[in-house]
């Protein structure tokens, strides 16, 4: 009886010992899965991250070294056969430094963010630029023919050339710049008055009393426009001869003395009045900070959005009616007003009364005024007193990109420049 108890007993514990072995071997098991998961998660990630990066990196550092050498080989090849009869042209724009000495072909480029500039002695080769038995570069780069020396270059560097202190020629039908003068580049502009060129401000000086500018040129703005300036004016209201308060930047009609109801006017007058395009608009109302009373546009609390003795950049937009599009609210025209690139205010104006105005504007008659413009009466003339840098109409709307692409253009010249 007592060897059957012992026997039960240890054929107890070994089937115990038996469970327990087991349930460690499951556990074990169990743990062992549960690292691979782990592990397999965590080696996920890193292909993920540090893996991918790393190979990214050294794929972008490997196209940087293949084309900064095949550059490299190009200028070898060029100046080895400078003097022979087969020639190998250097790659991209050659570049040269704004001054006298190179007046129309100057071309540099410059960092948007330092200022940092290449201009003669190199050459700029944009992204996109084709290499013969490479294809087209994928990096932005500078080189000197004459030293052999390579810089990459990032995109914030913008190329800047003669005439181009603006990013946007399409339908530009007058461009007044400044910087042309410097070198008495008037194109056909006849001056008024004392007019001159600020050699410390690099821009025009009108001295408010009598003084403008004159231009002939057709023009059509059938499909809208846009008019730019960007100028520092010593005073934005004041009282002329007739004790009426305004002022002047631009106009187009065919008299500054004659009737003026049809002409195309901007400045700035009693009761917010900025612009006029006719006598009438069939559209009247609000649009944000700007109304269209009658004929004229007018912005609310007599705020034309800058203020005198500080540089500002001014852009009105026309957008002809687009029943096309779902987002225009009013069978009208649109009139857009930015300050420095941004949209400060609009309103609408009449389809009927613009093309009744463009009859008058289009022309061969009708002449650009800049630094005048006619208030109130025929002859009753304002003028602009102050510095003004450029000034541009285009045929066209432009977009708010567009607005802002010139904005910056603009800017980023005149801190070369100066």
């Amino acid at each position: 009886m007592t060897k059957d108890k012992g026997e039960d007993f240890m054929n107890k514990k070994n089937k115990v010992y038996k469970n327990e072995k087991a349930i460690t071997l499951v556990s074990l098991v169990v743990t062992i899965i549960l690292l691979l998961i782990l592990a397999g998660i965590s080696i996920k990630n890193l292909s993920n991250t540090e893996i991918f990066n790393k190979t990214k990196e050294a794929k972008e550092k490997s196209e940087i070294s293949t084309e900064e050498e095949i550059i490299h080989i190009n200028i070898i090849s060029t100046n080895s056969n400078r003097y022979s009869e087969k020639e190998i042209k250097k790659l991209g724009t050659t570049l040269y430094d704004k001054n006298l000495e190179n007046g129309e072909k100057w071309d540099i480029v410059v960092n948007s963010n330092t200022l940092e500039k290449y201009g003669t002695g190199w050459n700029y080769i944009p992204k996109g630029t084709e290499i013969e038995d490479y294809g087209k570069t994928k990096y932005y780069w500078v080189a000197n023919y004459d030293t052999g020396e390579i810089k990459q270059i990032d995109e914030n560097f913008a190329e800047l050339s003669y005439k181009s202190s603006l990013a946007v020629t399409d339908k530009l039908a007058l461009n007044i710049d400044a910087t042309n003068a410097e070198d008495n580049e008037w194109d056909g502009i006849i001056k008024y008055g004392d007019v001159t060129y600020s050699k410390e401000n690099k821009s025009l000086y009108f001295d408010g009393d009598g003084d403008y500018l004159e231009l002939s040129k057709k023009a059509d703005f059938s499909n809208g426009f846009t008019f730019e300036i960007y100028a520092n004016l010593d005073r934005i209201l004041y009282y002329n001869k007739s004790r009426q308060i305004g002022s002047g930047l631009f106009c187009k009609l065919s008299s500054l003395e004659k009737e003026c109801t049809q002409a195309m006017r901007f400045g700035y007058a009693d009761a917010g009045m900025i612009c006029k395009l006719n006598g009438w608009s069939t559209w009247q109302g609000y649009g944000e900070r700007i109304k269209t009373s009658s004929a004229i546009c007018t912005i609310d609390e007599n705020n034309p959005g800058y203020e005198q003795n500080k540089d500002f950049y001014l852009t009105i937009v026309y957008k002809r009616y687009d029943e096309n599009n779902p987002q225009w609210t009013e069978k009208a025209d649109k009139f857009e007003y930015y300050i420095n690139g941004n949209l400060y205010g609009y309103t609408y104006y009449g389809i009927d009364s613009y093309n009744e105005g463009c009859e008058s504007w289009n022309t061969d008659t009708a002449h650009f005024y800049l630094g005048v413009c006619p208030w109130h009466d025929p002859g009753n003339l304002y003028y602009l007193k102050g510095n003004v840098y450029c000034s541009r109409l285009y045929e066209r709307a432009l977009s708010s990109e567009e607005v802002q692409k010139n904005v910056k253009q603009t800017e980023l010249y005149r801190q070369v420049i100066q």
